[in-house]
């Protein structure tokens, strides 16, 4: 922390906690000295204080007892009642405004009983004292103490209320007997005076002092009992008894409890009453004594802290103006030649000392800096220049795309539904169901040209016009055929006065707006969009969303167009191709149906129905049955041959499932096997189900027989297998087998009509050279390709690949595609 500090605030931290120190020694030295004498002054005041207070109550109780013994000296030696003996004296003492006593009172025996006169202090405009007289078996409290009195001296009792006081006020009696004509005790006299009256009296004699005027004071009686308390604590606590026994006479001590609730230790005298035997106890608070002690010792400690204040001031000063304040205009300039300001003025230069040296660095460090930063402003000042033309082409360029991607994303989530569609009804119904959203308009239709294109079809429209769906209007009504005919959009504020309106049309629209649908630089329909009277007219935002919509959902709803025409042609084309299959079919029944029954007699013949054949026989009828099925399965070839050469080969693509048609493909495989052929077939399927994929189901399985007839033909003994593979966007099919390979040399051969592998000839395998070539032709018309790998006298591996898709924009349930004839005959 001590690090954290300024040098000044250093300097200034060392000097003041030296001079603190030192402040603080000499302080307490005398703050000692001065508490010491304190506390004798202390002691010797309250004591004197508190003998005055106690010789001014011992005066105030002589008075009583003065007038006691007057009243029992009227009353000695007389034997008869002393009402007329005491009345005038009771009175001019009850009378006088001087007197402390509030009632006096006579007791004597009377027959059995005992006779009780009594007077009290009349009121200020009577002389005489009102008395009572009263014959009573009942001993007062004085007379049963003065019964076993061995003096003739004033006696004093209390405090106790008064003797038929009407007010419960406790009083002090003065008490003493007087004698009969016998010298004999009589009876008793006494005189009562309020406890009031002592407080009062006490209170005035300590009063003149104001520090005592804080003071509690305690009346005790001989045996150390509270008469009464005086001063600004009348109630006794429970720290009476620690107060009385701490209190000595004539020495004042310190009570550490909290006596008569004071609030802090106090200081206690006890002084005597002579003419009584009572003691008069002072209490007064530690603080109320030490306060000008305590203020004194305060100004010491504030003259010390503005001592030290002015001090440290001073020193501030002068280490502020030698050091500081210099150092503080360095490092000011240091900042400002670091933030490169090389104007900035440096001080302090001519001073020989540290701080001159420094300066002078200084100096000669903003010189050597002022060209590099001169260089480094010009390079800013460049790219700032750079940046700021930047900045301003970048934020123009933003703006636009701004306001170009809030047209496009209002139609984004439209244009998306409708790319993938085929079917037009499809494409109008959603465009029907998003136009309303995007502009906050109820009514939506669409009208397309009929083929005459002088003619309008409703051919969608919201549920508010379903009942009007398939009217036809001319060209040249209605502001869809205004808007085709002009080829742009038309906005009509109010539709119920516009003079080409339809009458049918939703009697509650108010507003249209109408876009046509451009394709191609020619208006195939129109979109008409409506809101009712109560909504806001089509603005300019409106127009183009409206607008932009259209120009994207035109090429889809022209493409459904063609499609549906597209679907029609088909369905006319399979007509005629109907007709062509059934001409071949017939061709093929009359070619076929005679071989077929030269190959059914030939082999009648080769068992011997027709009667007995020789070995030799046999064997050339063996030779004409093999060669009339050889002529059977060219014929089919040929056929087909002739049909891709002359492009009329079709493909009749439709949704099919493909575990039967590999299946049926690898039986017609395993019965084209003989008992000569040790070759074990495999089939290897993936886990999951294979998929429906869109191909001619004949041709697919047509091509799998085929690559197995093959693969049985070139393989005596070993393994082949048929493996599926199912890919994210294609269906894989192989064949492998064991057999003899292909030489490399006729790979480029083998996919050409009527071509075979040297090697197939050498080994005599018979074949016609068409099977690959047709297959490769109706893989690539299902979009697909053919591969071979081969190794000679390994075996070789056929695969091709299905889309499993063929077109995106052909309908996959039903389809014929024709297959172009081969552009060349080279294997790929």
């Amino acid at each position: 922390m001590f690090k954290a500090l300024s040098l000044r605030q250093r300097l200034l931290l060392l000097v003041l906690s030296i001079t603190a120190l030192i402040m603080i020694l000499i302080t307490v030295l005398a703050l000692d000295s001065a508490t010491r004498g304190f506390a004798t002054q202390t002691n010797r005041a309250l004591i004197a204080r508190s003998q005055s207070a106690a010789y001014a109550l011992d005066g105030y109780i002589a008075s009583v007892s003065a007038t006691t013994q007057a009243l029992a000296a009227v009353l000695n030696g007389r034997d008869h009642p002393p009402i007329h003996a005491i009345w005038h004296p009771a009175s001019q003492v009850l009378t006088d405004p001087e007197t402390p006593i509030a009632r006096i009172v006579v007791a004597r025996p009377f027959r059995d009983d005992r006779q009780i006169v009594s007077f009290r202090r009349p009121d200020a405009s009577v002389r005489v004292a009102p008395l009572a007289n009263v014959i009573t078996p009942a001993r007062p409290a004085p007379v049963n103490r003065l019964a076993t009195a061995t003096t003739d001296t004033v006696m004093w009792f209390g405090p106790q209320p008064g003797y038929r006081a009407r007010a419960q006020q406790a009083v002090m009696a003065a008490a003493i007997r007087f004698v009969g004509a016998d010298q004999q005790p009589t009876g008793l006299v006494w005189a009562e005076v309020p406890v009031e009256s002592l407080t009062t009296v006490v209170e005035a004699a300590v009063n003149l002092d104001p520090i005592w005027r804080t003071a509690t004071l305690l009346i005790l009686d001989a045996d150390d009992n509270v008469i009464t308390t005086a001063g600004t604590t009348r109630t006794a606590s429970q720290d009476i008894t620690a107060a009385v026994t701490a209190a000595q006479l004539d020495e004042t001590v310190i009570v550490a409890a909290n006596p008569f609730d004071l609030g802090s230790p106090a200081y206690a005298t006890r002084s005597a009453i002579p003419g009584t035997g009572w003691q008069l106890v002072s209490l007064i608070p530690t603080r109320i004594i030490e306060e000008p002690l305590t203020q004194s010792n305060m100004e010491i400690v504030l003259l010390m802290i503005a001592g030290l204040c002015v001090l440290g001031w001073v020193v501030s000063g002068f280490a502020n103006r030698t050091l500081t304040a210099p150092l503080g205009v360095l490092t000011q300039a240091a900042q400002e030649i670091g933030a490169g300001a090389m104007r900035f003025q440096i001080s302090h230069i001519d001073r020989q000392d540290e701080i001159g040296e420094l300066a002078r660095a200084l100096e000669d460090m903003k010189r050597s800096q002022s060209d590099t930063y001169e260089r480094l402003a010009q390079a800013r000042r460049t790219l700032e220049y750079r940046v700021t033309v930047r900045t301003a082409e970048l934020h123009k360029a933003q703006r636009q795309a701004q306001d170009h991607a809030a047209d496009l994303l209002a139609v984004y989530e439209i244009s998306l539904s409708l790319v993938n569609e085929y079917f037009l009804q499809t494409i109008l119904q959603r465009l029907t169901e998003h136009v309303p959203s995007l502009l906050d308009a109820p009514y939506c239709a669409i009208w397309l040209r009929m083929q005459d294109e002088e003619w309008l079809k409703l051919v969608a429209t919201t549920t508010l016009a379903s009942t009007h769906l398939g009217r036809e209007i001319s060209v040249n009504d209605g502001i869809a055929g205004a808007a085709i005919r002009a080829a742009k959009p038309i906005v009509v504020d109010d539709y119920t006065d516009w003079t080409n309106r339809l009458d049918w049309t939703p009697l509650k629209l108010k507003r249209a707006l109408c876009v046509p649908l451009l394709h191609s630089g020619k208006a195939i329909g129109a979109i008409v969009a409506g809101r009712e009277e109560h909504a806001p007219v089509f603005n300019d935002n409106d127009r183009r969303l409206l607008a932009l919509l259209a120009n994207l959902a035109s090429p889809v709803v022209r493409n459904a167009q063609l499609f549906d025409q597209l679907d029609d042609a088909v369905q006319r084309a399979e007509q005629a191709n109907q007709v062509k299959t059934r001409f071949l079919a017939s061709v093929t029944h009359e070619l076929r149906t005679p071989l077929n029954l030269i190959i059914n007699n030939l082999d009648f013949m080769r068992i011997g129905l027709f009667g007995p054949v020789t070995d030799d026989q046999r064997t050339r009828l063996d030779q004409a049955i093999r060669s009339s099925e050889n002529l059977l399965y060219l014929i089919n070839d040929l056929l087909d041959v002739s049909k891709i050469e002359a492009g009329e080969m079709q493909l009749f693509i439709q949704p099919t499932e493909l575990q039967p048609i590999v299946v049926d493909a690898l039986d017609s495989g395993i019965a084209l096997m003989t008992d000569d052929h040790a070759v074990a077939i495999q089939l290897d399927l993936p886990e999951e189900p294979l998929p429906q994929i869109p191909v001619d189901a004949r041709r697919l399985r047509q091509v799998l027989i085929n690559l197995l007839s093959n693969a049985i033909k070139f393989t005596k003994q070993g393994e082949i297998w048929l493996q599926v593979r199912v890919r994210d966007d294609v269906v894989e099919f192989i064949v492998t087998d064991t057999g003899i390979g292909i030489p490399e040399e006729d790979l480029e051969t083998i996919f050409r009509a009527f071509e075979r592998s040297k090697r197939a000839k050498q080994l005599g395998i018979e074949g016609t050279g068409l099977g690959l070539a047709i297959s490769r032709h109706l893989v690539e018309a299902h979009g697909g390709k053919i591969r071979v790998e081969t190794t000679v006298g390994a075996g070789s591996r056929f695969s091709f690949v299905i889309p499993r898709r063929i077109h995106a924009a052909r309908d996959e349930t039903a389809t014929m595609v024709p297959v172009a004839p081969p552009a060349n005959t080279s294997a790929d």
